[in-house]
């Protein structure tokens, strides 16, 4: 019988374009008449609680949405968005931090005074040399020395760091848990696999080669899938750092998934692998809407992850740790 328990969302945006579209510059940009072009409107509290109506969706996170200039002015807003609806969503805030500027503990502060709801930062790391279109950051921050020490600030806060960056930098990002190990590190959408062409999946296992510790089991629990030899060197070095959790999400995100064209067989093989790496005590679920509500509806993506929960046979006690307790721990909700 699927999970009926409650659920906390740790992975969800907000964003009013018709008050801040300014401060969205990648909103702007999404080519018209795209699927992804269903995102050049505002998404607000009202629209979140269409799509989790009757789903036992208690709880959220607000992760930032890549608002530029003065940042701190999102986290106000959201903060005022939790108060107007008596803190229902989201009781958690997880702005924006540049590490790379010298500035960087003003702006923590700034934010921890803007709202007490901050638990964590989050600047996008996604770089690949090779191509263009798969960099979110401005630079290799991660082979960046001086970038990697200075989030040893983020102890002093009880601040955790959310990891969103590609399969091909996730060898680094375990030196990173390695080198903060008392600071919690939440890697977002699975380490984004963003190409999906046999090529592309090819590239992918090779980049997160190293992150892969229970090798015997996986292969023993995903034998039955193709993909099975090539998957089980997944997150060896990542999961195998207790301050190490990951985030099932961005699982049907647009940039690699097409409206209608995905199913919980093509998303079970990832699934799988992070809950049997990381642990149940260490995943949690997050819906990245409403990015991932361009290609399918809330019900039906959490639908989907409790299917292949229930074909993993996980206990009713370890879903309502993916689903609630590990969030509830993480951002202390």
């Amino acid at each position: 019988m699927s999970y009926d328990g409650e659920i906390i969302d740790a992975h969800q945006h907000f964003w009013d374009l018709q008050k801040y579209g300014q401060h969205y510059q990648w909103i702007a940009a999404i080519p018209p008449n795209t699927p992804a072009s269903a995102l050049k409107v505002s998404y607000l509290l009202n629209d979140f609680e269409k799509d989790i109506r009757k789903l036992n969706v208690s709880k959220s996170v607000h992760v930032q949405a890549e608002w530029r200039g003065e940042e701190v002015g999102e986290t106000k807003w959201i903060h005022s968005l939790a108060e107007e609806n008596k803190q229902r969503f989201p009781q958690a805030i997880v702005p924006f931090v540049d590490f790379g500027s010298p500035d960087v503990e003003v702006q923590i502060r700034l934010h921890l005074e803007a709202s007490p709801l901050v638990r964590g930062v989050r600047q996008q790391l996604n770089w690949c040399s090779e191509d263009e279109s798969k960099c979110s950051a401005d630079r290799d921050y991660l082979n960046d020395p001086i970038w990697r020490s200075s989030l040893g600030v983020l102890e002093e806060y009880n601040l955790l760091f959310e990891l969103h960056l590609n399969p091909n930098q996730l060898h680094q990002a375990s030196l990173l848990c390695q080198q903060h190990p008392n600071i919690k590190f939440v890697l977002n959408h699975l380490g984004c696999p963003s190409d999906r062409s046999e090529s592309g999946h090819q590239l992918w296992l090779e980049g997160i080669k190293f992150l892969l510790r229970l090798k015997a089991l996986v292969q023993k629990h995903l034998s039955h899938f193709e993909v099975c030899d090539l998957i089980t060197t997944w997150c060896k070095d990542l999961a195998s750092n207790s301050n190490a959790f990951c985030k099932i999400s961005g699982l049907i995100h647009p940039m690699y998934t097409e409206p209608g064209k995905w199913s919980k067989d093509t998303l079970k093989p990832r699934i799988q692998v992070a809950v049997l790496s990381f642990g149940s005590d260490r995943c949690l679920f997050g819906s990245n809407f409403p990015v991932d509500g361009v290609c399918g509806t809330y019900a039906e993506l959490l639908d989907a992850i409790k299917n292949c929960f229930d074909d993993m046979d996980l206990s009713f006690e370890d879903q309502q740790s993916i689903f609630y307790s590990t969030a509830a721990r993480l951002y202390r909700i």
